[in-house]
């Protein structure tokens, strides 16, 4: 649970959405207060501590919902213009390679799926065989922890919502 007292700290550097839950006469106090950018204008009129966490967010997620909603619709509109052009790609072999070297910028992936392979980082090759134990590694969730370790965007997505639906997209930095 998120209160005033640390929410500048813990959200430093972010500019995720951040959903008041509290009395309402407190809201624009609030608003008046905070610096940080991420705050929606709606809010959860209930008081936090009443609930429990998985409730408090249940509750806020309604909320907060339509801000990611919109931002994943950004995103897609962006890969299907950058795809043409190169600064996009569906090729799951080059995006294993650019989330490793950080060049991902927005990542979609979808869920409950996997691609088993193995990496070889001398030759940047990738190679595939289900049937083998020897390729153990799922080439999404690797492409998944690299995209966030150098600070991407993910999109987790069921994969008939996946842009161009395939079972990973990518919009590159550079």
């Amino acid at each position: 649970m998120l209160d005033a007292s640390n929410s500048g700290t813990l959200l430093k550097n972010h500019d995720l959405p951040l959903v008041f839950a509290g009395v309402d006469y407190l809201f624009p106090v609030y608003q008046e207060v905070t610096r940080y950018s991420g705050l929606l204008d709606d809010f959860l009129e209930e008081n936090p501590e009443s609930l429990l966490d998985n409730e408090l967010q249940q509750q806020a997620w309604p909320i907060a919902e339509s801000v990611f909603q919109q931002h994943r619709e950004k995103d897609e509109s962006r890969y299907h213009e950058l795809l043409s052009t190169g600064g996009a790609s569906d090729n799951i072999e080059e995006i294993v390679f650019a989330a490793r070297d950080g060049r991902i910028d927005t990542l979609f992936l979808a869920t409950e799926t996997s691609v088993p392979g193995a990496i070889d980082h001398e030759t940047n090759t990738v190679e595939h065989n289900p049937d083998s134990e020897a390729f153990a590694e799922d080439l999404l969730d690797y492409a998944g922890v690299q995209t966030y370790l150098h600070k991407g965007t993910i999109h987790c997505l069921s994969a008939d919502e996946m842009p161009g639906r395939t079972c990973a997209a990518a919009i590159y930095r550079y």
